[in-house]
């Protein structure tokens, strides 16, 4: 997230990763992304043109990303909620309590996997009927 300017600028410092290491193995732009922000120079770059980054703690920011909390299932962490309707939704918290606004790598807890992929179907289906 951010300035279209900053999002140009951070893709080209992927891309140039990219270039020089020639990866493709999953899970490589993870690997980019670490490496760029805490070695490859990101901030300075963005920096000398008058971009900032900002990275906030996990579950600290917009983008909730919960790939890091796999090593146990993310209800038993208090992560995970049920909704107030009690329809089968739940709820995805981040560190203060509150619904984070986006969740990355939701597929990363079996019961959220579960959970989106049957609402997900819900919503298509109810989309289809209206269509016709």
């Amino acid at each position: 997230m951010g300035s279209q300017r900053a999002i140009e600028l951070y893709s080209i410092a992927m891309v140039a990763q990219f270039d020089k290491t020639k990866c493709k193995q999953v899970g490589c732009d993870q690997g980019f992304h670490n490496y760029l922000y805490y070695e490859g120079g990101l901030k300075p770059f963005l920096e000398s043109h008058d971009c900032t980054i900002n990275v906030h703690r996990q579950g600290d920011g917009a983008v909730n990303n919960l790939a890091a909390m796999r090593n146990s299932p993310l209800r038993d962490q208090g992560v995970v909620i049920d909704g107030k309707a009690n329809d089968g939704i739940v709820v995805v918290n981040n560190d203060k309590s509150t619904p984070s606004p986006v969740v990355h790598q939701f597929d990363r807890d079996k019961e959220l996997k579960v959970a989106l992929r049957k609402k997900t179907s819900s919503m298509l289906a109810q989309w289809r009927s209206s269509i016709r």
